[in-house]
């Protein structure tokens, strides 16, 4: 009896330790901005001081310290009204997949950017994404007034609701062809006259992506031009022939 009970008690510290093992994280600071890494996936966190930042923010693909950790994403409210100008991710492909088993297979370590991340940015102009991004998250960019043009790359495939919305001076966006989900009001409240490059077929929009009124022109290949003008959503707008 009492070595059945003894293995009870060890199997619910096990139990206990795995849990307490799987919440570990750890904080750490590098070139004046803060990171946590977590579970193997390192995001970054924001400013280490705010006062004292820089406007041209550089995130970097991996960090200089040992052991080297791989950014995956941009943090919930990681610059949020901050004074940031210009913002570049680094693109960077591990030597390795840092997150799963195929050891074999070659990965950009940077996914995301997630909620409010640079949220009321007023004076960020210029951003520079790494190119296998996959995702723009809720309110990422929301009310960046001095945002004029867009370009996402290659891998973006995803923006959610209410990502670039009160930019109000936004007015050219271009989209690659990997890009096919753009979430409710996504550019509601951007500039009054804007022009989309569409080098991917139609995406799907979840409920209406742009402000009423808003006069909007596609620009896509003679390829896609029968595709988006015959559009249920898409055919309402302007569509040119690049």
């Amino acid at each position: 009896m009492k070595s059945k009970s003894l293995l009870i008690v060890l199997l619910l510290i096990l139990i206990i330790l795995s849990f307490t093992a799987c919440e570990h994280s750890t904080d750490f600071e590098e070139d004046g901005i803060k990171y946590r890494e977590f579970d193997g996936a390192t995001s970054v966190l924001g400013f280490v001081d705010e006062e004292n930042s820089t406007k041209d923010l550089v995130i970097k693909g991996k960090t200089n310290q040992f052991p080297q950790y791989y950014v995956w994403a941009i943090s919930f409210y990681a610059f949020e009204n901050s004074d940031v100008e210009t913002v570049t991710i680094e693109y960077y492909k591990a030597p390795y997949n840092v997150f799963h088993t195929d050891s074999s297979e070659m990965l950009c370590t940077f996914e995301k950017i997630l909620d409010k991340a640079f949220k009321n940015c007023k004076q960020l102009r210029e951003i520079t994404f790494p190119k296998e991004m996959t995702t723009i998250c809720v309110e990422s960019f929301w009310g960046c007034e001095s945002l004029k043009e867009v370009t996402f790359p290659w891998g973006l495939q995803k923006i959610e609701q209410s990502a670039f919305a009160q930019c109000s001076n936004l007015s050219v966006v271009h989209f690659d062809e990997n890009f096919n989900f753009l979430g409710a009001n996504a550019f509601v409240n951007c500039a009054q006259q804007m022009t989309l490059y569409m080098k991917c077929p139609p995406p799907t929009v979840d409920g209406e992506a742009f402000s009423w009124g808003t006069q909007i022109t596609v620009v896509v290949p003679q390829q896609l031009f029968e595709v988006y003008s015959n559009h249920e959503y898409w055919g309402k707008f302007n569509i040119v022939v690049e």
